[in-house]
This record gives structure tokens, sequence and C-alpha cells, in this order.
């Protein structure tokens, strides 16, 4: 069941640097780099770091660091999320495509995320 939920959370991680940079691309400006196309950068690679996160949940047989793995993944998708809302931000028109499109599937696939890694922890102290 870990392996699966792994694989699930790797899966997010990849829907989230794929989509972020494909489907669900910030906007879209010739003239400069806005706040968004940097919170896109960092949270596609915090997104790849996830990816890493969930081959070492899948492929490593000591619970104890399996934990600390989910946890740090837990937190990693606690700063998907901080990343747009708090620290870097987006655009200031809430009519923009970042705020709109981008930010919301990002908070999405980060929740899904913290579900997971959060039902794996759970899975791991039942044993």
């Amino acid at each position: 069941m870990k392996k699966i939920v792994g694989a699930l959370i790797g899966f997010c991680g990849l829907v989230l640097c794929v989509g972020i940079n494909t489907a669900f691309k910030v906007c879209d400006s010739m003239d400069k780099v806005m706040k968004c196309t940097y919170s896109s950068r960092i949270i596609t690679a915090l997104g790849a770091i996830i990816i890493v996160n969930a081959l070492f949940m899948i492929h490593d047989k000591a619970e104890n660091i399996n934990s600390f793995i989910r946890v740090n993944t837990m937190l990693l998708s606690a700063l998907v999320i901080l990343v747009p809302s708090k620290l870097i931000g987006g655009c200031a028109k809430m009519d923009m495509r970042c705020q709109q499109i981008t930010f919301p599937f990002v908070y999405a696939i980060a929740i899904c995320i913290e579900i997971l890694c959060f039902i794996s922890l759970f899975i791991g102290k039942r044993k």
C-alpha cells in the first residue's frame, strides 16, 4: 500500500511539473519577466524534488527514513502552496491567467500531495 501511495505522490509531482509548464502555464509577457514566472519556476523545482522523494518512498525499506521522507514531502508541498500565495506571488490583477488558472491548479495538486503523505504516514504508524 505504501508503494501505491508513493507512486501517486510521484504522479502528482509529475503533473505539477508538467502541468505548470504546459496546460496550466502562467501569464505570457514578451516585455518583462513577471512574478508569476518566478513562482512557476520554483514550483517546477519543488515538484521535481517531490518526484525524487516519491521514488525514495517507493524503494526505501527502513520505516524511520521513510517517515522522514514523507514529512519532508509534506513540507515541500506546503512550500508549493506558499510560493504563489505568500512568498513570491503572481500578478496583482485577479483576472490574470496565473490567478485564475495556474495557482488554483497548484493549490489542488499540493493539497492532494499533503493528503497522500498524511495517509502514508498513517499507514506507516499502523504497522
